[in-house]
């Protein structure tokens, strides 16, 4: 018998370590207790879009959130929002009063079609988890009127304009009775669920199992938007003229079958990620995309370490193409495209198809850098289009640079002129020295300009009358032609002039061609950092230690990327920030300036994003960075002071 009891022991066992292993959603759902999600089996199957929200934390959430509901506390942020259902006496607003009997888990989901003409609500509905239901039903009774309707028995509640029921562990509630009685149906089993849905179940099982909140967009709900586009805009007119070019999109639109969308409380921030089938043979557009190439590490060697922002695309060549297939769709737009095209070929003097497509078949980055000439500048740019994919950056480069000397030398314009000097294997181009201050005095003109300089320029007929005028007060000259401002590099805390022409000074156009490869930079100083990088003198973002993220997405499959430095551009902000909140130590707290510096998690945090798409299903990851400790405790010095200044929330009772 022992040996029978210990037998059954182990099957059941072994089913929980299946289950779970075999990533059954359905069952981590329940023993965590997602009741957000768990709303979906009181959802009609045939709903549009679901949403759905749960803070009970996975496993893997558990020492994060007590921490963080332990800051939220000490902090008093629950507090404010007590504040914001209180009425003008301070006391509990019934919506106040409401708040106690329910979790922080939610879902609210579109039931029917959305038109875009209609000023009537859409049929939503929502649904919050219950913690106390004879709270609930207390509160009901005293804030809203029971109801029947054709064998439904509701609430209609007047603080909140809506209609209600309470069904298993949740309150149900929707603007109209129609969608509240979906809801039931769903509920009494005379209808299906969403969750029976195998869209619905494929959609859940490509997002992370531990996500906080989801997204659902149902096949449906793509029809709906397409069939709502096409009756506005055959409806003609001036208003809906504009949505006559939907037309072309329309084929890219029928190739999704439904789309998935998670965020996830991780440790370092928040991790976003999208997830959709799409037929590629369904769509030109969708058939031209699916072939481009994974980026490769060539598209970061030449970048070097510690940048503000990169951006990277594998082969632009096949994305235009996949773009001019939708362009040229039908008649009407191949029209339009065609005009376009060649007004740009007739006034640029390059070819798309002979210039540009060819130069653009390998990978194409931008990333920004801190201005490497100037401490008191603001940034520095690099291009990096490689020659891979038999593509010739190189020839277009030197074509644009014979089209701009032929164009400024035209109707007695200023001359430019570029210097070409070899070093090594690497052809080097630039604006000569007279053309560079030349374009630097025209930079600084359009960013800052004299006082008076364009004052010539308004037409007689707008300028005020001398007789009605006011009186120009007279301006110390200094004041026209500098400001201070704090000093932005290495923490610098010294006040620094500022004088015309900081901005752009050592700014130039020049580039550098490797092999057919160009790199093209903002500065000289710029384009010999970035060779140093791309020839391995110096780290690179393929080599930096920092950047593994972006390193790691190549992995993947990638097609495009991007980063942001987040942590890098608020140190370099330091000054700035800390020179407003200086007078932060007169309210007590003196620390608010480092918690804004260090909000996303130190200098070498960075917001990344990546996706890619294979023929068959189309899928990226977001990364949000975030200090979550910080985050919160800085809410709290918020709310504290505001508390101390006397600030508090208004909400108009007529609007709510």
């Amino acid at each position: 018998m022992p040996r029978l009891k210990q037998k059954r022991r182990l099957i059941a066992v072994s089913a929980v370590a299946l289950t779970l292993s075999s990533g059954s959603v359905l069952a981590y759902r329940h023993f965590f207790h997602r009741a957000g999600e768990a709303a979906v089996a009181l959802i009609p199957a045939d709903s549009l879009m679901v949403f759905t929200l749960d803070t009970n934390p996975s496993p893997s959430q558990v020492t994060l959130f007590n921490k963080l509901r332990e800051t939220f506390r000490t902090y008093g942020l629950g507090d404010g929002i007590d504040e914001l259902f209180a009425d003008k006496d301070g006391k509990p607003s019934p919506m106040g009063q409401l708040r106690p009997f329910l979790t922080d888990n939610y879902a609210a989901v579109l039931l029917g079609d959305v038109d875009f003409n209609s000023k009537s609500m859409p049929e939503m509905a929502y649904f919050v988890s219950v913690s106390d239901r004879d709270g609930i039903l207390k509160w009901l009774k005293t804030n809203a009127t029971f109801s029947r309707s054709l064998g439904l028995e509701y609430y209609r509640i007047k603080e909140m304009d809506s209609v209600a029921i309470l069904e298993d562990g949740y309150l149900v509630v929707a603007p109209q009775l129609t969608s509240l009685r979906k809801c039931a149906e769903v509920a009494a089993h005379r209808k299906p669920s969403l969750e029976t849905t195998n869209e619905y179940r494929e959609a859940r099982a490509s997002l992370d199992a531990d996500a906080n909140f989801m997204g659902f967009i149902s096949p449906r709900a793509y029809k709906s938007f397409i069939k709502n586009m096409e009756d506005t805009a055959s409806r003609g007119g001036r208003k809906n003229k504009a949505l006559s070019g939907f037309a072309p999109m329309e084929g890219m639109f029928n190739a999704v079958s439904w789309m998935a969308v998670s965020a996830t409380v991780r440790a370092e921030g928040l991790q976003i990620k999208y997830f959709a089938p799409i037929d590629a043979t369904k769509s030109p557009f969708w058939s031209t995309f699916a072939r481009v190439k994974p980026l490769s590490a060539s598209s970061l060697k030449a970048l070097p370490a510690n940048p503000y922002l990169v951006y990277s695309v594998s082969q632009p060549t096949l994305m235009l193409d996949a773009l001019e297939e939708v362009w040229t769709s039908d008649a009407t737009s191949k029209k339009d495209f065609n005009d376009g095209l060649k007004e740009f070929q007739k006034e640029s003097g390059l070819s798309l198809s002979d210039d540009i497509l060819p130069a653009l078949r390998g990978q194409a980055t931008l990333a920004l850098y801190p201005d490497q000439t100037n401490p008191d500048g603001f940034i520095d740019a690099v291009v990096y289009i490689t020659d891979e994919n038999n593509g010739d950056p190189a020839s277009l480069s030197q074509k644009i640079k014979t089209i701009i000397e032929k164009k400024a030398a035209e109707k007695g314009g200023k001359p430019v002129r570029f210097t070409t000097t070899q070093k090594g294997s690497v052809t080097l181009i630039a604006l000569d020295r007279k053309s560079a201050n030349s374009m630097r005095t025209s930079l600084t003109d359009m960013i800052e300009p004299k006082p008076g300089q364009y004052r010539g320029a308004v037409p007689p007929s707008r300028r005020p009358s001398p007789k009605y005028a006011t009186p120009r007060k007279k301006r110390k000259a200094s004041k026209l032609r500098t400001a201070s401002y704090k000093g932005m590099d290495k923490g610098l805390n010294t006040e620094t002039k500022h004088k015309r022409g900081d901005y752009v000074n050592g700014k130039t156009i020049v580039w550098a061609i490797v092999g057919r490869s160009i790199i093209l930079a903002t500065s000289e100083a710029m384009l010999e950092k970035a060779l140093d990088s791309a020839e391995g003198r110096s780290p690179s973002v393929a080599t930096d230690p920092n950047s593994v993220a972006l390193q790691d997405a190549l992995t993947q499959g990638t097609q495009t990327w991007s980063w942001i430095g987040v942590g890098q551009i608020m140190q370099r902000l330091r000054p700035f920030i800390e020179e407003s909140f200086k007078d932060g130590s007169k309210e007590g707290d003196d620390t608010i300036a480092s918690d804004i510096v260090n909000l996303f998690g130190g200098a070498n945090a960075g917001l990344y994003a990546q996706g890619k798409y294979d023929g068959k299903t189309s899928q990226g990851t977001v990364f949000y960075p975030l200090d979550w400790d910080r985050a919160l405790q800085l809410g709290g010095k918020f709310s504290k002071q505001a508390n101390k200044n006397k600030i508090k929330p208004v909400i108009a009772d007529d609007t709510l």
